[in-house]
Parts: C-alpha cells; sequence; structure tokens
C-alpha cells in the first residue's frame, strides 16, 4: 500500500468522494481506502488508493480540494476521468472485479 493513512469509514471531505468511497465500501465489504499523506500543507493530499486485500487491484482516485470532481481514477492498466459519481462509481467498480 503507498503512503498514507488508512481512511475510515467515518472520514470524511465534505465532498462527493464521500459518496464515492460509501458506495464503493457498501458493494465491496472487505474495501480498504487510504488517503495520501503528505508532508507539507501545500502538497495535495486529494489522492486515495483503493484495494481489495490480499491480492485485489489497487486502484487511485485523485480529486480537487475537499473530494470535488473532477475524479481521476487509475489502476495499473488504465486511467478515466470524470466528473460524474455514478460513472465514477461504475468504473472503480468494473476495475475491483478484475
Amino acid at each position: 500500500m503507498k503512503r498514507g493513512v488508512l481512511w475510515n469509514p467515518t472520514d470524511r471531505t465534505g465532498g462527493p468522494v464521500d459518496d464515492i468511497l460509501f458506495a464503493l465500501r457498501k458493494s465491496y465489504p472487505g474495501l480498504q481506502v487510504v488517503r495520501l499523506s503528505v508532508s507539507h500543507p501545500a502538497d495535495d493530499d486529494n489522492v486515495w488508493f483503493i484495494s481489495l486485500p490480499p491480492d485485489g487491484p489497487e486502484l487511485q482516485l485523485d480529486s480537487l480540494p475537499n473530494g470535488r470532481p473532477p475524479f481521476l481514477l487509475e489502476s495499473d492498466w488504465a486511467r478515466a476521468q470524470t466528473a460524474d459519481i455514478e460513472e465514477a462509481i461504475e468504473q472503480l467498480s468494473e476495475w475491483l472485479r478484475e
């Protein structure tokens, strides 16, 4: 897992990324989410690493501050960008099933 802090189900950004993570956790109960931890306050920490331990894929979700769109979605084999919450959930879910 990447450098960061475990992002618990009760942790919130106050933005749409909360809805994405909530939906993914509902569909994948073992989902692990880690938020990038940065050393300088001006650095971008709006990056979440999403995985299904022990050997599921590791995905990356990037957003604007406060979990706002657009969302950059990444896996080891693909990349997508969307401002739509449902589309982000659908794409990440598809990759988690691969």
